[in-house]
This record gives C-alpha cells, sequence and structure tokens, in this order.
C-alpha cells in the first residue's frame, strides 16, 4: 500500500517538508472497509474538524485521519518539520489528499501501559481520580527515563511541546516507549493555563514546561 521514499519534498500551506525515511499514502489508496473505525471525534459541524481512528488487525496499524480543516494539523506538520517525533513515536507513514493537504498518519501498534508488564508506575490522582504517570519514581524504570529525557530533549530543541501527557497517549513497543496521538503538540508560546490546570499530566512535567515556556516567551 505504501511507496517509500528517501527524500520527499512537498509544499503543505508554505512550509516545506523533508520527509526522511517515511512513506506517504494517498488518502484514496486506503480501503476503510476493510479496517476497523475506533473511534471517532467531532463531525463535519465541528468548527475545529473532526478525526478518526482505524486499526488494520493484520498489520498492527492504527491510521489517524482528520478533515481538511483540522485544527491540529498545521501543528502536527510543524512539529514534524522540527524534526520533534524523531525517536518519540512509532510514526511510519504520513496520509495526504489529492490536493498534497495531509490528511493524518500510520503509525505501529503497541502495548498500552496500563496493560503491560512494563515498570512506569501510574498512580490516581486523589482530588480528580485521573491516572497520572508518577514523577521521579519512574527514574527506575531505564527505558522511561530515556523516553523522559528524550522528549524534554526535543522540546528544548524544536519549542514544541506534547501538550497530551498522560498514560493514555503513552505505549510500549519492542521494549521503548512511545507517544501517541501525536497532532496533540503546539508551540511552547502558545501553552496556555488549562495544560497547567490538567490534573491528568505529571507534576515533574507540567514544572518543566512552565520552565521552558519563559525562556521561549
Amino acid at each position: 500500500m505504501f511507496r517509500t521514499v528517501a527524500v520527499f519534498v512537498m509544499l503543505f500551506s508554505g512550509l516545506s517538508i523533508n520527509l526522511i525515511g517515511i512513506d506517504k499514502v494517498f488518502i484514496d489508496q486506503i480501503d476503510l472497509g476493510k479496517l476497523n473505525l475506533i473511534h471517532k471525534l467531532g463531525n463535519l459541524q465541528d468548527k475545529k474538524g473532526y478525526r478518526s481512528v482505524y486499526k488494520d488487525t493484520n498489520c498492527l496499524l492504527y491510521y489517524k485521519i482528520w478533515s481538511k480543516d483540522y485544527w491540529l494539523a498545521k501543528n502536527f506538520i510543524g512539529a514534524f518539520k522540527s524534526g520533534f517525533y524523531d525517536g518519540l513515536t512509532s510514526l511510519t507513514a504520513l496520509i495526504y489528499d489529492n490536493t498534497g493537504r495531509c490528511r493524518g498518519y500510520v503509525s505501529q501498534a503497541g502495548e498500552s501501559v496500563f496493560s503491560s508488564c512494563s515498570n512506569m508506575v501510574i498512580i490516581i490522582e486523589p482530588n480528580s481520580g485521573f491516572p497520572i504517570i508518577a514523577p521521579f519514581v519512574n527514574q527506575k524504570d531505564k527505558a522511561y527515563r530515556r523516553f523522559y529525557t528524550l522528549l524534554c530533549e526535543r522540546i528544548i530543541a524544536t519549542g514544541y511541546a506534547y501538550i497530551d501527557f498522560s498514560p493514555s497517549n503513552t505505549i510500549i513497543l519492542n521494549g521503548d516507549y512511545k507517544l501517541i496521538d501525536l497532532e496533540s503538540v503546539m508551540l511552547i508560546s502558545s501553552v496556555d493555563q488549562s495544560f497547567f490546570a490538567c490534573l491528568s499530566y505529571p507534576s515533574d512535567y507540567k514544572n518543566f514546561i512552565s520552565q521552558m515556556k519563559k525562556r521561549f516567551s
């Protein structure tokens, strides 16, 4: 289904994007009837656009496809261009429509941190009841610490922040931690108070983003 490209350069909203080692697939090449619809969020009337997630159980791939006007699409492309995702995700392909607009991505399936036998420590925040990644305790998990350190390094290097850092958006693939829900990124300068008010994000990560926000302001 995919056509591999070593280097593919195209224009998207004035951005020149280098796809190195990443496949591309056009949306009309995807047979959605053979995929399982996992969930769909939003609708045609939603001003922020909508997105759907499909799973190919044969190839263990997830397809995330969004509408042409999906509000986080430009954030995703900007972060991709900056190199933010390198090493942090199981991204295998970007999805385009016939106008050259990015309409989503394909990623490998992994194990949920809730169901895996990982050493990641998940605790319940007492005030909200939300599960969060326990800060500092996870220093004992070397794989997690490598992942977390790389995430922080990418934020410093690119100026982009991952804004939905919770257990539900973290998987384990071949022993390594990876992010999912990849479009949940924005420039640090755009991170607002709602991020810091969210009780499901680990406190050490929120403190780090707060420091970086001052640095990039």
